[in-house]
């Protein structure tokens, strides 16, 4: 009694330590989570650097190389922050080999939605130019239009046929609604159908390919 008596009255005159005082002296400096918010942030400053010192970060684009012939060329390409372009081997390897056959009258990058000149350096490597004016631009649509690639090919006999469908489809809706046939409905029904053969033949001879199937 006495010896708890007296640690009592050592403590007071002394004064104990606050429960408080006690909880923030056992808690560490810094938590793990600090510990590993500043490792991923040297990280990512890292990487930064990394990028920056190989050019800087990358952008997906797609390369359009036309040749006199009438071939058009797309592929998907890398640009960097530098406007260097990165080919993929295999692109490398076909446009050397069209190189030495064909003739290449332009070349283009679309970046973005945004179309630019393509540019050599003296080191060989392809860099981002101007951007294409609005009359290029246009030309290069007409151009598209007078002629269509393979893809595009496809999808014009598609749209043709889809329009005789609906020609057949009209005709066979107007015989089965007319009740009184007169020369209006009569002429309308062999117009349609004439409509329909004319565009299945012109999708079929003007848009399919030489190896193409329809």
């Amino acid at each position: 009694m006495v010896a708890g008596r007296c640690s009592s009255i050592r403590s007071q005159h002394l004064g104990a330590t606050p429960a408080p005082l006690r909880d923030q002296q056992c808690v560490a400096p810094y938590s793990p989570l600090f510990y590993f918010t500043t490792v991923v942030w040297l990280r990512h400053i890292a990487e930064s650097r990394y990028f920056l010192s190989q050019g800087g970060f990358m952008k997906i684009a797609v390369l359009e190389v036309r040749y006199a012939c009438g071939l058009i060329l797309t592929d998907r390409v890398v640009v960097r922050a530098s406007s260097r372009l990165i080919l993929p081997p295999r692109l490398t390897a076909l446009l050397a080999e069209l190189e030495r056959s064909e003739r290449r009258t332009s070349t283009s990058v679309t970046v973005d939605g945004v179309t630019y000149r393509v540019e050599g350096t003296p080191e060989a490597e392809l860099v981002l130019g101007s951007r294409l004016g609005f009359a290029e631009r246009l030309v290069r649509g007409l151009q598209s239009v007078a002629s269509p690639n393979a893809a595009r090919r496809r999808l014009n006999r598609r749209f043709v046929h889809m329009l005789s469908a609906f020609s057949v489809i009209g005709a066979c809706y107007l015989v089965q609604s007319t009740k009184n046939w007169d020369t209006r409905a009569i002429v309308e029904t062999v117009l349609l159908c004439a409509a329909s053969v004319a565009l299945f033949v012109t999708g079929h001879l003007c848009f399919a390919g030489d190896h193409e199937s329809t």
